[in-house]
């Protein structure tokens, strides 16, 4: 077996793949594939495993297992590790970039694009109203056009989603409540309507959900801020999966780990609901919404596999139909 973490694989090892298919087909599912971590999951598994036969069923378990061992994204950290299973560092490298690159550059252009369009051409109801928190937030702070960077500011930005990446465990919403305590309370970078939004943005976006930090980090410090944002929040995740990688297949199926790993999931569950509790105190605050919120449970219950950005996406056309009805 190879040593090298960028050698290609032994002939013995040679996959049915190449490098650079499996860094494509990440590329497209982080271009296309929407649903959260557990979706995301399952479409890797139906794709790499069941379909195509590049991965083996009893690799992506285990790529499965230590996603959910170690804190930070568990779709980001199943890609990381099915990339290492054949191709080492290299594949691990390459296709966790190319998994979490196209939501990055979807958040950083539905930022630049809503503050650009808020701040230069507010539609008329909200210039009446004065209520968008976006506008909020100084344009030229926001969009990067500082001459110097605010290197305290980017050090604290780092620091908090290092510590996000780093000590979370649980995926996707499971993440809010912590970033919701750094980013609006205890730093005050965002006040509480511009990190839902920047949540609900997250959930729109194909890739990682986990992927909101970087729109947050565009909305602190520009471009900058999303690019610190991000590799903080993702680096650890990939040092939690290739660094343990080589010694899972022995260790990761001891009694102690998988009792871990259940206490860890358990964990993430009421997370995951306290970032529901979070996000429904300040979103749901009036009849439109309530209805809203009501009728979203109603057809989740009914239709199961509903994608939440086609959810997502029509409640906010009923919210731009009925909002200047309510505010005329």
């Amino acid at each position: 077996m190879q040593s090298g973490g960028m050698a290609p694989p032994d002939a013995a090892e040679q996959p049915a793949y190449t490098l650079w298919q499996l860094v494509l087909y990440f590329l497209r599912l982080g271009t296309t594939g929407f649903g959260g971590p557990v979706a995301l999951a399952g479409y890797m598994h139906r794709d790499l495993v069941e379909r195509r036969g590049w991965i083996s069923d009893g690799d992506y378990k285990e790529g499965m297992a230590l996603a959910q061992l170690a804190p930070g994204p568990m779709a980001a950290q199943l890609a990381i590790y099915l990339g290492y299973a054949h191709y080492r560092i290299l594949g691990a490298t390459l296709t966790g970039v190319a998994f979490v690159l196209p939501s990055f550059l979807v958040v950083l252009a539905l930022a630049a694009g809503v503050l650009a369009w808020f701040w230069r051409a507010p539609p008329k109801w909200l210039r009446q109203s004065g209520v968008n928190a976006l506008a909020a937030v100084q344009v030229p702070a926001a969009s990067g056009l500082a001459s110097t960077l605010d290197w305290s500011l980017l050090t604290q930005i780092g620091l908090f989603f290092a510590k996000a990446g780093a000590f979370v465990f649980g995926s996707g919403l499971a993440i809010v409540p912590f970033l919701y305590g750094g980013v609006v309370t205890e730093y005050q970078w965002l006040n509480e309507k511009q990190f839902v939004d920047a949540v609900a943005v997250a959930m729109i976006t194909p890739g990682p959900v986990v992927i909101t930090v970087g729109f947050i980090g565009y909305l602190v410090a520009g471009l900058p801020g999303a690019c610190v944002a991000a590799l903080a929040t993702f680096l650890p995740c990939y040092l939690f999966t290739v660094l343990p990688a080589p010694y899972f297949k022995k260790y990761g199926k001891l009694p102690a780990i998988l009792a871990f790993v259940d206490g860890v999931t358990a964990a993430a569950v009421g997370a995951i609901t306290g970032a529901v509790l979070v996000l429904a105190k300040r979103s749901i605050v009036d009849v439109p919404t309530i209805l809203l919120s009501l009728g979203t449970v109603a057809l989740l219950l009914k239709f199961r596999k509903l994608p939440e950005p086609v959810i997502i996406t029509g409640a906010a056309l009923i919210g731009l139909a009925v909002y200047p009805v309510l505010h005329h």
